[in-house]
């Protein structure tokens, strides 16, 4: 075996570890002690690879968000209507978390338990996925004066309400399965209004 290939299957399985790890106990409890413990890995095989917890755990993170992001941008969706095919993103992309558990878990321990000190490189990860989402929305006209860049950063600062309010409305003795589910009930409402307003059509 080649030595670039045994690197490549070394930085697999490790990586692999990690997201377990980071999906069943978040950033923060997540150990790199358990990393080894739990999968026969040494330390110094995993430093060879990445350069600390920071740097695996951000691997980690991409590794879920290019997924998502994969199985989202092949769905055959609704094109009648941009609400049909923003509800047809939103179920897509939750049958991604139902077939992957440990990518659901370790997204959203990323939303609500977030490392502080990885904040920047977190924000930019999730643009690509809000990048995908407006490419995915452009064949629909947008308002007057509303470009790209706006709607992306639109989409970004909505996510945030929904994170604000599903906080607001959430027990200390939830699981991060449980605040999952009510931050995509909440974010399906939000995107409703968002997307038509908050006051009732008058005919």
């Amino acid at each position: 075996m080649k030595k670039e290939e045994k690197t490549r299957i070394s930085r697999e399985r490790i990586l692999q570890a990690a997201i377990r790890e980071f999906g069943e106990n978040s950033y923060e409890t997540g150990s790199m002690n358990s990393i080894c413990e739990n999968n026969g890995l040494s330390k110094g095989l995993i430093y060879h690879n990445f350069k600390n917890k920071d740097d695996l755990y951000l691997c980690a993170l991409k590794r879920c968000i290019d997924e998502m992001n994969e199985h989202i941008s092949k769905g055959e969706y609704d094109e009648s209507g941009i609400e049909k095919k923003v509800i047809g993103i939103l179920s897509r992309r939750e049958n991604f978390f139902k077939a992957n558990p440990y990518y659901k878990k370790l997204f959203f321990y990323s939303i609500y338990e977030p490392p502080k000190n990885l904040e920047k490189e977190m924000r930019a990860l999730r643009r690509e996925y809000f990048r995908l989402i407006t490419e995915l929305l452009s064949p629909f006209h947008f308002r007057n004066g509303m470009d790209a860049d706006f709607v992306q950063e639109y989409l970004t600062l909505s996510t945030g309400m929904v994170i604000c309010y599903t906080e607001e409305n959430i027990t200390k003795d939830m699981d991060i399965l449980a605040i999952a589910e009510e931050h995509e009930k909440n974010l399906r409402l939000f995107m409703d209004s968002l997307l038509f307003g908050i006051a009732e059509r008058e005919e």
